[in-house]
């Protein structure tokens, strides 16, 4: 079974998820992810790589692009900055990981202050076997490039 988002992983582990959780060393892969954050702000600025949005550094938190729930670690490539909003849709399953890794190739191609041209990506961001997103976050998506339709998709 191929696993695209955190939530189909929690869903399948279901009522074992506490249980690993508990055995896990995620609380200092968290504060792991803190002290990164905090260096992907400097590097790239409060600005969301997925809406493109500048919300500030207080709305962007730091997502890892392979969950931790798949075994993968805390590390700068493994980071990217979104906007709270964002990381939730990620989280849902909105985004593969794959989609994922491609928009953080090019994010991290970017300076600073230099816009973020996510055109190149040729993944489409929204899967067959994922729910498409509510309406309003399907349209800001389709206006910045970043969501295509899928053949006799929604």
């Amino acid at each position: 079974m191929l696993i695209e988002s955190a939530s189909k992983l929690r869903k399948a582990l279901g009522e074992h998820l506490p249980i690993i959780r508990s055995l896990d060393a995620l609380p200092e892969e968290r504060r792991k992810t803190q002290k990164f954050r905090s260096t992907l702000l400097d590097k790239f600025g409060a600005t969301c790589c997925l809406c493109l949005r500048n919300t500030g550094a207080a709305d962007i938190e730091a997502a890892h692009i392979v969950p931790l729930q798949l075994g993968a670690k805390t590390t700068e490539s493994n980071l990217v900055l979104l906007c709270s909003a964002c990381h939730g849709m990620y989280d849902a399953g909105y985004l593969s990981i794959a989609a994922m890794s491609d928009i953080h190739a090019v994010w991290r191609a970017c300076a600073r202050d230099t816009p973020i041209d996510l055109s190149a990506i040729k993944v489409p961001i929204l899967s067959a076997a994922m729910t498409a997103p509510p309406e309003t976050i399907r349209q800001a998506l389709e206006d910045r490039g970043l969501l295509r339709r899928i053949a006799g998709g929604w």
